[in-house]
């Protein structure tokens, strides 16, 4: 990810692995969640069945219904307490203090770069969380699984529409780093890059997606 960073220190679980980067004037978070691959083929067989159950209808790539949060298993309470961990930490600062914390989690597969969509049709925000996390759990090989071949997950600057007047950079992408989660506010739009692989992937290239929502 481009931009200056600055390291946070906040208690709770994960948080020495906790990064700040202050590219835009609302801060976006990342942290290393390696200790998760011993569970890792348990979320995407989380996912794939969930797949399998039901698909999200008239949504860019296959997506699960945003209840994997009731999972059962040791993986999914591995991933739900390390969400709700690094979420927590960010929300140590929050004024007033919050006093309920509810979370929503789905899986979005994609099986081919003929599924997505130009960021005209595919920027979005989830305005009505608090945070949102997002974690590529499988990512294709071919081509290398750079930021372009594999697709990343791009951030567009709340501020997009006064900076580009002045040709300024506006967007930040997130490479797709399998076990790397990146943490922003809800109201934040962003897109899922067209990788350059052409046709359908060796491996797909999946996500788990959870909104953190304080009160």
């Amino acid at each position: 990810m481009s931009g200056p960073v600055a390291q946070s220190h906040p208690e709770g679980p994960d948080a020495g692995r906790l990064r700040r980067h202050d590219v835009f004037p609302v801060p976006v978070w990342t942290i290393d969640c390696a200790h998760l691959a011993e569970v890792l083929p348990e979320l995407v067989d989380g996912v794939d069945r969930s797949l399998a159950a039901h698909t999200v209808p008239d949504v860019i790539g296959s997506m699960t219904r945003n209840d994997l949060q009731s999972l059962e298993g040791a993986g999914w309470d591995l991933y739900r307490s390390t969400v709700e961990g690094v979420c927590d930490a960010i929300a140590q600062g929050f004024s007033p203090p919050w006093v309920e914390r509810r979370s929503f989690t789905w899986g979005i597969r994609y099986d081919s770069s003929d599924e997505f969509e130009d960021e005209e049709h595919a920027l979005h925000s989830h305005a009505r969380a608090t945070l949102t996390s997002a974690m590529f759990i499988s990512v294709p090989t071919v081509g290398g699984g750079d930021d372009s071949s594999a697709g990343a997950l791009v951030l567009r600057n709340p501020q997009n529409h006064l900076l580009r007047r002045y040709g300024m950079d506006t967007y930040v992408h997130v490479p797709p780093v399998p076990l790397s989660m990146v943490v922003f506010p809800g109201f934040l739009e962003h897109f899922p890059q067209r990788p350059t692989i052409p046709g359908a992937f060796d491996v797909p290239r999946t996500l788990l997606v959870t909104d953190v929502h304080y009160y």
